[in-house]
């Protein structure tokens, strides 16, 4: 019986969600947002400019709500996260 092995190439990038980790895409998408989530959580004692500035610079931080279930807004803004992170690991 011979065992299969990948070699890792110089040009494999780590992403930040390894999908081989989570049973399902679906739980997948919910990490992203639950990080989402703790920011938005985390923002409240800031200075409004301060938020402001951040809200700026990450734009799905407007489809996250402070609920405690998540949303279909919330789920395709981390689906896209994910593909985000995996086009960027194969380009640059």
């Amino acid at each position: 019986m011979a065992l299969l092995t990948l070699k890792k190439t110089e040009t494999d990038k780590p992403t930040l969600f390894c999908l081989s980790r989570f049973h399902s895409f679906y739980k997948a998408q919910q990490v992203p947002v639950y990080v989402l989530c703790f920011i938005h959580r985390q923002l409240q004692h800031l200075p409004l400019t301060r938020k402001e500035a951040i809200f700026g610079k990450i734009p799905a931080m407007n489809a996250v709500s402070l609920e405690h279930e998540l949303t279909g807004p919330e789920i395709r803004e981390g689906k896209n996260w994910i593909i985000r992170d995996h086009q960027t690991s194969l380009v640059d």
